[in-house]
């Protein structure tokens, strides 16, 4: 590479980017609070362990599931929109579950 070329680093002043990273941080802080309570409260509404991986198993799936027509949203549409939408999603779930 000459001395005069520079090495594109505009991805990383991008707000887009320290945007999904943050976004991304709080949906894992999110499963790792799961995680360790999720057994109590299947628990209280008298579930067994099938019941449990039933439902861990459900939440990875739906995660797997909604990433691709999210991932086609957002390459056709503005990501705010995608990012919105998914906020009020999880913020309902979070609800339901506390």
């Amino acid at each position: 590479m000459p001395k005069d070329e520079k090495k594109d680093v505009s991805w990383y002043n991008d707000s887009g980017y320290w945007l999904l990273t943050c976004l991304g941080i709080v949906v894992n802080i999110e499963y790792s609070i799961l995680m360790p309570t999720i057994w109590s409260y299947i628990q209280m509404l008298n579930g067994d362990k099938l019941f449990l991986g039933v439902v861990l198993a459900s939440f990875s799936a739906s995660r797997i599931l909604t990433f691709f027509p999210l991932g086609y949203y957002v390459d056709h549409n503005p990501m705010l929109g995608a990012i919105v939408v998914s906020i009020l999603i999880s913020i309902v779930g979070n609800f339901l579950y506390g």
